[in-house]
């Protein structure tokens, strides 16, 4: 980072150099369709994470998805997810609508793990992709 200061009181112009490092930019992160998601399920090659708020869930779930409420209250804790990713999978996130979801995806890509942005619950419903009701013993709420 360049700090210029200007000695206004001097007439004069110096330039001073900060060494402090740049922030690390944000990793990108991948939006998914909802169709792509579902494929990298199936293949075994991801996990996909539902971390919208109990009260949003009611209309249903995508079927193969993980319950993991970003306020923490129910369903499973990152720590299991992360057991559950193993290596090389990668963790796809889904909201309401998809902002959500993407800021938790960067912010795990940016402690190194894969992610992805699947968007909104809604994308899966459109897309046909199964769904299901939320289950206490399932979903742990």
């Amino acid at each position: 980072m360049l700090a210029v200061t200007i000695g206004l009181a001097s007439g004069c112009t110096q330039a001073t150099h900060d060494a402090s490092p740049e922030p690390a930019a944000a990793p990108a992160v991948k939006r998914y369709s909802a169709q792509e998601a579902a494929e990298l399920v199936a293949k075994g090659e991801a996990i996909l994470v539902d971390v919208r708020e109990r009260d949003e869930i009611a209309p249903g779930i995508a079927e193969p998805a993980f319950w993991m409420p970003l306020s923490g209250d129910g369903g499973y804790s990152w720590k299991e997810l992360r057991d559950t990713l193993g290596t090389g999978r990668t963790a796809l996130f889904y909201c309401r609508s998809g902002r959500r979801s993407g800021n938790m995806a960067k912010q795990l890509a940016a402690e190194g793990f894969k992610t992805g942005n699947a968007g909104g619950y809604s994308e899966w419903v459109s897309a046909g992709l199964p769904t299901r009701q939320p289950s206490p013993a399932r979903d742990r709420y």
